[in-house]
């Protein structure tokens, strides 16, 4: 995202709702925002504005981001089907890197993608749901942990023990975005995302009680 288009975005839609933006606040925008393009950063905006529900109210960083992502749980779903995408085409034997670093995370604690792309047929649907609740609780975390730059193949597997170089890693998604996750990558290790996990379980509770 260019920053400088970014900023007038900002700037524009506070005095839309006739509201001053200091620097710190700007850079928070920024920090939230700033894994999305222009465009979706725009689009946003405008359908904010023009919501006959919401639209009377100067948006946070989270309305904007659900406005452009929708729910954790739809951006679960959006994710998995990526994964799905990258079995088809990659499978067991490339390495991959997805456009969402989300999705390196959530693999990672599955135990990784040779394991992943492994799973049986018939474990296929309960995999998917135990992604989609490790994904929502990375979501509702709010901040990204460090995570790998790209998920390891069984070619590039066998090569590391020989010695032999390897392919790049097949980008799954949006390009551009691929290549941010693979440049912002790291070996550091994750932040247990227990605390996040059992928020989405308790979500999940409340949304299973029976209504007053």
């Amino acid at each position: 995202m260019d920053k400088q288009r970014f900023v007038k975005a900002i700037t524009a839609l506070h005095e839309y709702y006739g509201k001053d933006i200091s620097s710190a606040v700007m850079e928070l925008y920024w920090i939230g925002l700033c894994q999305h393009t222009n465009e979706e950063l725009e689009s946003a905006v405008m359908r904010h504005i023009a919501n006959p529900d919401t639209g009377q109210w100067m948006p946070k960083v989270a309305d904007l981001v659900k406005m452009m992502e929708g729910t954790t749980q739809d951006s679960a779903w959006q994710a998995w089907t990526k994964v799905e995408r990258g079995i088809s085409s990659a499978g067991t034997y490339r390495s991959v890197a997805f456009d969402d670093p989300i999705i390196h995370l959530v693999i990672d604690d599955m135990g990784g993608w040779i394991e992943l792309c492994q799973t049986q047929a018939k474990e296929i649907p309960f995999i998917q749901k135990r992604f989609e609740q490790i994904y929502r609780s990375y979501k509702i975390r709010g901040e990204l942990p460090p995570h790998k730059p790209y998920l390891i193949g069984s070619a590039e597997a066998q090569n590391n023990m020989k010695g032999y170089p390897s392919d790049p890693p097949k980008l799954i998604g949006n390009p551009e975005l691929a290549q941010r996750t693979l440049q912002l990558g790291s070996d550091k290790p994750k932040i247990p995302v227990t605390v996040a996990r059992a928020a989405v379980k308790a979500l999940e509770s409340l949304a299973d009680e029976e209504p007053f």
